[in-house]
């Protein structure tokens, strides 16, 4: 009786011999035994059996099979074993910076075998070669990728086996530039009313191209002139701070990758005479000691040495603060003093109106910023 056995990836048919994987061509080896009198071992696509031509053709069918033209004596039994491509799926991690070696930890796929490689293609590009490749199975492989000055994009990954067939998967791994890093800016400060040259914006990572920006909320970004990069560790440039908003700017570092790096708060613009920006506030008012500390609250337009004085009705001096330019109360921007109502003299503060004022030495003279008025009550 004429069978055909098949058996999961196994087809079983009257031939035996020769490995046939996925995509290869129909050939074979005949066994003498099952051909015509006087013909040895053949090696072809049809042959004779019983006086009559015989034609085999073996097809892939998807991933998993092929299929037997017509054509077979089917009185001899034998087996033929189907040997598939790899195949790769995915990669993790999928994307590394070119600065060094990154592990592969799960190069994920099917019919991996032992001794497999592993290596990175792309257009133009010399291949990179993976390292400590270990087939933990027929579906997971690991290793090591040295990406140290390799070109940044799109790579193919291709998983070779020891028979020489090879799967890849396209476009699946990314190779970037490590992003900026901004660390420093010298000088640190410039005044609404000028220009302020930039000698030495450091850091690391910069790439030719960079771009460079000092942002504020609610402000425009001031977008430098005159961008160089010295080095990958230095940028030059120019920014027009003429009309700026003074207090605290990022650094905004942006390379031609689109990576970017922010030092938050890196540069101030002050003004070139010092004064207070809006009013000068209390946060409590009317302001109950017994119930909640207030504040006061007020803007300068540059560092400069401050002294925060409150008095009473009758001009008597009762509280007085002194601060350093640049600390704390005494810095560009805004700036919050608390006060508990108690006077220097350790006396809660009486019952009605306070004048708050806030004052700065100029050429020796004190000169008044600002002031305000808090009504406390009880």
């Amino acid at each position: 009786m004429n069978k055909i056995f098949i058996i999961a990836a196994l087809l079983l048919f009257a031939v035996s011999g020769l490995v046939f994987g996925a995509g290869a061509s129909a050939s074979y080896i005949i066994s003498s035994s099952v051909l015509d009198a006087g013909s040895g071992a053949a090696n072809s696509t049809s042959f004779k059996m019983l006086g009559k031509l015989r034609e085999q053709q073996l097809v892939v069918a998807g991933s998993a099979g092929f299929s037997l033209s017509a054509g077979f004596l089917k009185s001899s039994y034998f087996s033929q074993a189907i040997v598939l491509s790899p195949v790769v799926t995915a990669i993790s991690p999928s994307s590394g910076i070119n600065s060094g070696t990154i592990s592969i930890t799960d190069l994920s796929g099917a019919n991996f075998q032992a001794g497999a490689s592993v290596k990175l293609s792309k257009s133009g590009e010399p291949d990179i070669v993976a390292t400590n490749v270990v087939v933990v199975s027929s579906s997971k492989i690991t290793c090591s990728l040295d990406l140290s000055g390799k070109a940044a994009g799109l790579w193919n990954v291709i998983v070779t086996n020891s028979d020489g067939r090879s799967g890849t998967l396209p476009a699946a791994f990314t190779i970037a530039f490590a992003a900026p890093v901004v660390t420093a800016i010298t000088p640190k400060s410039g005044l609404n009313n000028a220009l302020a040259n930039i000698i030495d914006l450091a850091g690391s990572n910069f790439r030719s191209g960079a771009q460079v920006r000092l942002s504020k909320t609610g402000e425009t970004d001031i977008i430098a002139d005159n961008v160089a990069v010295v080095a990958s560790t230095k940028i030059t440039c120019q920014f027009n701070l003429v009309n700026k908003a003074t207090g605290f700017w990022d650094i905004v570092v942006t390379n031609s990758d689109n990576q970017s790096a922010r030092l938050a708060q890196g540069f101030k613009v002050e003004s070139p005479s010092i004064q207070i920006v809006g009013k000068v506030e209390s946060t409590q008012n009317p302001f109950n000691p017994s119930v909640k500390a207030t504040a006061i609250n007020y803007t300068l337009s540059k560092d400069a040495d401050i002294t925060v004085s409150i008095f009473n009705i009758r001009g008597e001096k009762e509280w007085e603060r002194s601060f350093v330019a640049g600390q704390t109360g005494a810095t560009t921007g805004a700036n919050s003093i608390p006060w508990d109502g108690l006077t220097d003299f350790q006396a809660v503060a009486s019952f009605g109106v306070h004048i708050v004022i806030i004052t700065t030495k100029q050429n020796g003279s004190v000169v008044e910023l600002g002031r305000t008025k808090i009504a406390v009550i009880k």
